[in-house]
């Protein structure tokens, strides 16, 4: 859906507010990922917009934002991962393991079927300690399995597997 833009007044109306998030939202903004070039000009258009409001930067260096550390981390091209001499393909036949701040190691580790996820089949932490787990993850609604498995919470439960 469009919005045709319109002159924004200081006070923020509904009209006004709707401009602005149809600005920041438009596929022209390309998705605002992280630290990309689309990411900075969607909180430059913000930090325009507040500037433009009165409000006083109270961000890092004299601006409106604190920067954090972003750390980018991606999958080696060079390796991967099959079944029977099939070739699976990642964020579609299966989603990766982050392994937060450190890579993990898990060359050697017995590898375990740890159930689908949401079954009340699924391993315990404890079964899965130390092992190499592939969980099961229903399709639904077109969506792939990455769209489907939340991530932190499987990094939470089984925070002690390979």
């Amino acid at each position: 859906m469009k919005h045709a833009p319109a002159r924004t007044q200081t006070a923020i109306t509904p009209a006004d507010l709707m401009t602005r998030l149809y600005l920041y939202a438009d596929d022209s903004m390309m998705g605002r990922l992280a630290g990309s070039e689309y990411n900075l000009k969607a909180t430059a258009y913000i930090a325009s917009e507040v500037k433009r409001m009165g409000l006083q930067p109270a961000g890092d260096s004299g601006g409106y934002f604190q920067n954090v550390p972003l750390v980018k981390r991606q999958l080696d091209a060079s390796s991967g991962l099959s079944v029977d001499g099939r070739a699976l393909r990642p964020w579609d036949d299966f989603v990766p393991r982050d392994p937060g701040t450190a890579t993990r190691n898990f060359d050697g580790a017995q590898v375990v079927y740890a159930g689908v996820l949401g079954d009340s089949t699924q391993l315990t932490p404890e079964q899965a300690a130390g092992k190499f787990i592939v969980i099961g993850v229903r399709r639904g609604a077109n969506l792939p399995p990455a769209a489907q498995v939340n991530r932190g919470a499987l990094l939470a439960k089984y925070r002690t597997s390979a």
